[in-house]
């Protein structure tokens, strides 16, 4: 088969779908793709409109928290579709998902850049980190809590269907620990103008 898609997919954003092309003798016929959203995040490259970023090592001493956000201004007049967050942590560690939450912690900040290097595109969203105790973290607890084990790196694809509208924020909090360790958390996302 060609590959030439024609855009009548099942099913939109899901893992499998089932979609028609042309076959190398110009006929229409169902085609199996086994991962629609890795088109998706290759379409949204090829526009200049995918962005990754990720915070320095950060060390992490006992009973510390760390807060780490992909934060989207108020005024990007962009929606953030967050596709894959990235963790790596020497230690065990349980990691907590909020939307639009809020802490007391000093930031700083990490800028993302395009994975397309053919196109000067700046992202609107940026990564914010913070190492402290007593972060007093609020918001709306998400979705989920993982556990990371130890010297693993683990990828949590998003797929693009967590949106953050302009002023929200997607926000990772993770617990302190009796040990004292370091991490790296990385954000891939695109950015499509608010309609």
């Amino acid at each position: 088969m060609t590959g030439k898609l024609f855009n009548k997919v099942a099913s939109d954003l899901v893992t499998e779908a089932h979609v028609f092309g042309l076959d190398d003798d110009g006929m229409w016929k169902p085609m199996h793709i086994n991962n629609i959203n890795e088109h998706l995040h290759v379409t949204q490259s090829s526009l200049g409109r995918y962005f990754v970023g990720t915070t320095p090592r950060l060390s992490v001493p006992t009973h510390v928290a760390v807060v780490v956000a992909l934060r989207n201004p108020v005024a990007s007049s962009r929606n953030i579709h967050v596709a894959v967050v990235t963790l790596y942590t020497s230690l065990n560690r349980v990691i907590s998902f909020y939307f639009d939450a809020t802490h007391q912690l000093a930031e700083s900040m990490v800028q993302g850049v395009v994975v397309n290097r053919s196109v000067n595109n700046v992202p609107k969203g940026s990564i914010t980190y913070a190492v402290g105790q007593n972060p007093n973290v609020s918001g709306t607890l998400g979705f989920y809590r993982v556990t990371v084990k130890e010297g693993a790196t683990q990828e949590m694809d998003q797929d693009g269907k967590f949106i953050l509208p302009p002023g929200s924020n997607h926000l990772l909090y993770v617990e302190p620990k009796s040990t004292a360790g370091e991490m790296i958390v990385g954000f891939g996302w695109w950015e499509e103008p608010v309609a």
